[in-house]
């Protein structure tokens, strides 16, 4: 599976874990926070490849929550083998 995250949903925190619980397709249980983002991205079982455009981590958009939240992909990908985050 290839998911390329639109900007345009990371303008705020509420935004943006509705767009990825939607997108990622997350479980109803998933907590709308990096905690929960990560502990998801590292459940995933089939291949997947997530497209996460930098630009979240700038100002009108996420700011360094966007940092923060490029991180967690980023190490979700360092831990799960089935996941592939690219970045751009």
């Amino acid at each position: 599976m290839q998911i390329r995250l639109a900007p345009e949903n990371f303008k705020t925190r509420e935004t943006a874990h509705t767009y990825l619980k939607e997108i990622l397709h997350l479980p109803d249980y998933y907590g709308r926070n990096l905690d929960a983002l990560y502990d998801c991205l590292c459940e995933i079982i089939t291949k997947t490849t997530i497209t996460v455009p930098r630009v979240i981590a700038s100002d009108g958009y996420l700011g360094e929550y966007g940092k923060t939240m490029i991180a967690v992909f980023h190490d979700a990908a360092k831990e799960n083998k089935k996941l592939q985050v690219n970045f751009e």
